[in-house]
């Protein structure tokens, strides 16, 4: 495995970018979420006394792929919980949810959603606790820290070999997780500016507080780039179609549908009032890209 970094200088709109080929990393997962789940490989590489991963969220996560990736090269059991699904999702899976369950992940269904506490408890109940590994939503949960200070340290490492002072590095946000700790380990005069893609900004600023509030250095927050719209989660928008697509033909690289474009609209907006270089990181998660198109086709915005 490696979380080795490489770096792609892209124009996009005639403008100038480097892309952190983070869909490239020789990891069970790509993205952000090598990163997040960059701890795993400690606890997971000497003795524990785990036999299966827990976690919970949307059926589609990107984050709930790589956890049933690293399950399956560390050859542990792996269950997810979900709201319950569709028929038609049960009956013909796509895109993340194809490929989680294809390792031999073990969905579980609810009527309401799940937390974390509730899942401790119910593996408590079933006396399964000691040998569970459960893990907080989207990965929002301190240990994450570990890994996304590396892949700063490697940010940083590039820009000092290029003889770059100052830059701006660009994520897009779920969660807020990997900004909040990039801007931590990433030196001052490197900026850290990210998108809300869940929720809006306001929400973002929450997420950071609760990091804020057990982390035990005081931290600067990232600074929130806003669009003019506020888009639903999850939902199909031409404008991100149409940005998914002028990013591969421009750049020839593979977005993933539901971050980048939203991360990408806004990142073209503020082009002008940031520091270059900009940096940008992919996030990964292109597996999913598929039961998207597949919904884009659906309302005939795509054929």
């Amino acid at each position: 495995m490696s979380l080795n970094a490489s770096f792609q200088t892209v124009k996009v709109d005639g403008k100038e970018f480097i892309v952190k080929r983070d869909d490239l990393l020789e990891f069970p997962a790509s993205g952000n979420k090598a990163f997040k789940l960059y701890f795993l490989t400690e606890i997971l590489q000497n003795p524990h006394p785990y036999k299966k991963l827990v976690s919970y969220g949307g059926y589609q996560s990107n984050y709930m792929l790589a956890l049933a990736c690293i399950a399956r090269y560390y050859q542990l059991d792996f269950d997810y919980h979900v709201l319950t699904l569709p028929e038609h999702v049960k009956d013909q899976p796509t895109g993340s949810l194809k490929r989680a369950l294809a390792t031999g992940m073990h969905l579980v269904e609810h009527k309401e959603k799940c937390t974390k506490a509730y899942l401790v408890k119910h593996y408590q109940n079933k006396g399964d606790l000691e040998t569970s590994l459960i893990l907080e939503q989207g990965g929002f949960q301190q240990e994450a820290e570990k890994g996304l200070k590396l892949c700063a340290r490697q940010i940083e490492d590039y820009l000092e070999r290029k003889k770059i002072s100052k830059a701006s590095i660009v994520i897009a946000s779920g969660t807020g997780v990997s900004a909040y700790y990039l801007q931590k380990h990433l030196p001052s005069h490197y900026g850290v500016y990210t998108v809300a893609c869940i929720g809006d900004a306001d929400y973002l600023k929450k997420q950071f507080k609760q990091l804020q509030d057990i982390d035990e250095k005081a931290t600067e927050l990232p600074v929130i780039l806003t669009l003019g719209k506020k888009y639903h989660f999850g939902k199909c928008y031409i404008e991100h179609l149409k940005t998914h697509q002028k990013l591969l033909h421009e750049t020839g690289i593979n977005f993933d549908l539901l971050y980048d474009p939203i991360a990408w609209q806004a990142l073209l907006m503020h082009y002008h009032s940031l520091e270059k270089p900009v940096i940008y990181i992919h996030c990964g998660g292109t597996e999913g890209n598929e039961s998207m198109y597949r919904r884009y086709r659906y309302l005939n915005l795509v054929r």
